[in-house]
């Protein structure tokens, strides 16, 4: 259940028009550990809001898992096309994991732009504080698991990790539960799903500048804590 009154203060705090001087919506910034839920709620965010939404498709240079089409869950490149593209100034963030880069293009960002729709990130904690950097202004949005051993639990049911990179992403989790103190600085939500549970109670959709109202609605119907941080 979702505590009104803090409802009311975060959507009074963030559901504000776009800043002076953009003619675009603000983008919305998705950050966590993998294996957090946020592929469940962006899942359901287009399910229910995919005329308002767009996914920017981010670049790695990784392998392609199962399943996995290029375009679609990644652009899939090369280390020396993409050290190339960042070089160029063609990237808003990128970061290393487990030897592999990951970053967002300003193209992919523009491209959701251009059918002016809510462009929504997926990005780490590096990424988060190399967005702070620009001029990009989106609203900044915690994912968290209820607990690490749940995140390992979930993490190891994919069968996707080895034993070491099981245990770099849970490092990598703790050090973002952690440095989930500093989000208040970025006027971040944090959102907690507690298990797979999907309330089927109708949403209210609200104009598409109240940007945090999605994610309210999204709460109620998944079973979420949905606090400001």
């Amino acid at each position: 259940m979702l505590r009104r009154p803090l409802a009311g203060l975060a959507v009074a705090a963030l559901g504000r028009g776009p800043p002076d001087g953009m003619s675009r919506p603000r983008p919305v910034v998705l950050s966590g550990p993998s294996g957090a839920g946020k592929s469940t709620l962006l899942k359901k965010l287009f399910q229910e809001y995919g005329s308002i939404f767009g996914f920017s498709v981010s670049h790695t240079t990784r392998d392609p898992r199962p399943g996995e089409e290029n375009g679609k869950h990644y652009y899939f490149v090369t280390r020396e096309v993409m050290q190339r593209d960042i070089a160029a100034g063609d990237f808003i963030e990128h970061a290393e994991f487990s030897g592999n880069l990951y970053g967002t293009s300003k193209a992919a960002v523009q491209a959701v732009q251009a059918m002016n729709r809510i462009c929504v990130l997926d990005v780490d904690l590096q990424g988060v504080r190399n967005i702070k950097k620009t001029d990009l202004q989106p609203l900044y949005i915690s994912v968290q698991p209820p607990s690490l051993g749940v995140l390992e639990q979930r993490l190891r049911q994919r069968n996707t990790e080895t034993e070491e990179s099981l245990a770099k992403r849970l490092a990598a989790a703790r050090a973002d539960l952690e440095s989930s103190e500093l989000l208040p600085l970025l006027g971040a939500f944090c959102a907690r799903p507690p298990g797979p549970t999907w309330d089927q109670d109708g949403c209210t959709k609200l104009p598409p500048w109240r940007a945090p109202g999605w994610l309210w609605a999204l709460g109620q119907r998944l079973g979420w804590r949905v606090l400001p941080t």
